[in-house]
């Protein structure tokens, strides 16, 4: 039970850290306001999070040799619009299908 009756949405940096040592648990803090997130993945290296589109820390790719290097997962996230079309669209969506659907 996080303590939020007592430490409420003024003090969200006391409620984190009760959170965290609060029980067995994966300590991870989800959508807390930003620098206390920052300021507690810096001083414990708590493992953060919080809702967005996952393209913070993406480089754009300029060149199909950028694009080449970046982790797979995130190639088609940001690119810029001279390769878009021939380069980061054809791995946008790389889906298989597992069940034969004749």
């Amino acid at each position: 039970l996080l303590p939020s009756f007592c430490a409420g949405p003024r003090d969200p940096d006391l409620m984190a850290r009760q959170s965290l040592i609060g029980g067995p648990k994966v300590p991870v803090l989800w959508s807390f306001p930003r620098d206390v997130l920052v300021k507690l993945h810096g001083l414990a290296g708590v493992h953060i999070g919080m809702n967005g589109s996952a393209g913070s820390g993406v480089p754009e790719a300029t060149t199909s040799e950028e694009l080449d290097a970046q982790p797979y997962a995130v190639q088609a996230l940001d690119c810029a619009r001279s390769i878009r079309e021939d380069f980061c669209k054809r791995r946008e969506y790389n889906g298989k299908c597992w069940m034969d659907r004749k």
